[in-house]
């Protein structure tokens, strides 16, 4: 589940450097919480696609694309749309760009790329889907919020229309 890089010396294999980009230990606790809220996860990733099952596989996934290129990873947002689904998407780097900017909601690593920034309707300015799940938790009280808001009003309306109907 590593990208592997042979190193030569004057021709001849020296060694083999293994590189991976570490998963944070909260990273697959905060994408439970994600689904415990009905968000289906899918990961979108130009790594191959030994190392992107890898990652799935520490991160509890069970679907990803691999080998993607920048406008692949717009295109898969963009037929998840057509399916009727609205999508949100975390990226941090370059290549994230477009599937950002098509995103219903493009959401932004702190550290990433500006351009992800420029990008992005949102960004975390913390580095963990923890604020992710945060987001989505306040989001939905506000949601409801409105719903009730609305309902109240309603409910005065119609009371106030039979009063005055008197």
């Amino acid at each position: 589940g590593a990208t592997v890089i042979n190193i030569a010396v004057d021709g001849k294999l020296a060694g083999i450097l293994a590189i991976a980009d570490p998963v944070k230990p909260s990273t697959p606790e905060a994408l439970k919480a994600l689904a415990a809220e009905g968000i289906k996860v899918i990961m979108l990733t130009g790594d191959n696609a030994v190392v992107a099952r890898a990652v799935c596989n520490r991160l509890g996934l069970t679907e990803h694309f691999a080998d993607m290129l920048p406008a692949y990873k717009a295109s898969v947002i963009q037929e998840l749309q057509r399916q009727g689904r609205r999508v949100a998407m975390v990226g941090d780097g370059i290549n994230d760009s477009p599937a950002l900017s098509f995103a219903d909601v493009g959401i932004a690593m702190k550290h990433g790329a500006e351009v992800t920034h420029e990008s992005a309707d949102v960004i975390l300015m913390e580095d963990s889907l923890w604020k992710l799940v945060k987001a989505v938790e306040i989001s939905q009280g506000a949601v409801q919020l409105i719903k009730q808001n609305y309902g109240i009003v309603a409910a005065l309306s119609w009371g106030l229309a039979e009063f005055l109907d008197r």
